[in-house]
């Protein structure tokens, strides 16, 4: 039994243990829009303390490989915002992260890099959000793969196509040692676009490396960034490393 079938109704559904059991065995069989309803519910319901978050893992596990987009969408945004919650627990982590690998790294095989011709536009989208959780975990072939357009976006202008660009230097960026962080800081310099110059210096800001972040927080103080561009680098930084960010405003209120 399905309850809000069709999703029409603006409120939460907790099952009993028992017949949620039975929708986890049947997911596969439930309409998309369910399928996204109840796994919408299972995570509001987890985080509010109602339900086992292991039951959201358990949707995910059951949910087919050629399942909708909008359902893979909805389960590798959740699957980021675990991953961020577990930072501060190294173990667990890579625990989940490897139970996130083995659900996505199959699809993201599927799609590729590269778009297919006349394939959907919505295609696209799950391509972007399959490339953007596992780059932000440190999937290796993603990593390699974004690391490779990455060298060779300059002189190769299939490497790194408009919708892929700014998800490449993310990954990049995130993961980024002393060299790419230069050689990022480098492009940010020589950038002729406002946008895009903004965008890398927000880049610059992303790494997980601590060292680098302070690098990052320094460079913000500076005039060279902007006024509006240093404070989104300061709230960037702050977002991998919160405590960082806290005690340099703190310094320097």
């Amino acid at each position: 039994v399905v309850v809000n079938a069709g999703q029409m109704g603006y409120y939460r559904t907790l099952y009993a243990p028992k017949v949620f059991a039975q929708l986890k065995n049947h997911f596969t069989d439930i309409a998309t829009i369910d399928q996204v309803g109840i796994l919408s519910d299972s995570w509001a319901m987890g985080l509010a303390g109602q339900q086992p978050v292991a039951d959201y893992l358990d949707l995910a596990k059951a949910t087919s490989s050629n399942a909708s987009p909008h359902v893979w969408d909805h389960i590798a945004n959740v699957f980021s915002t675990m991953n961020n919650y577990l930072k501060d627990d190294p173990t667990r982590q890579k625990m989940f992260q490897e139970f996130a690998f083995k659900r996505l790294s199959p699809l993201m095989q599927e799609l590729g890099w590269q778009a297919k011709e006349n394939e959907a536009e919505h295609v696209a989208n799950t391509r972007a959000a399959m490339i953007t959780v596992l780059g932000s975990m440190g999937e290796s072939s993603v990593l390699a793969e974004a690391r490779r357009r990455f060298a060779v976006m300059d002189s190769d202008p299939n490497a790194a196509p408009a919708a892929l660009r700014l998800l490449i230097l993310a990954i990049v960026a995130e993961n980024a040692d002393s060299t790419t962080w230069d050689k990022l800081y480098a492009k940010a310099k020589s950038e002729k676009s406002a946008l895009v110059r903004q965008n890398l210096y927000e880049l610059l800001a992303a790494s997980e490396d601590p060292t680098l972040a302070k690098r990052a927080l320094d460079l913000a103080l500076s005039d060279e960034p902007g006024l509006t561009t240093s404070a989104a680098m300061i709230r960037q930084v702050a977002t991998n490393h919160p405590d960082m960010a806290f005690d340099f405003a703190m310094a320097n209120m």
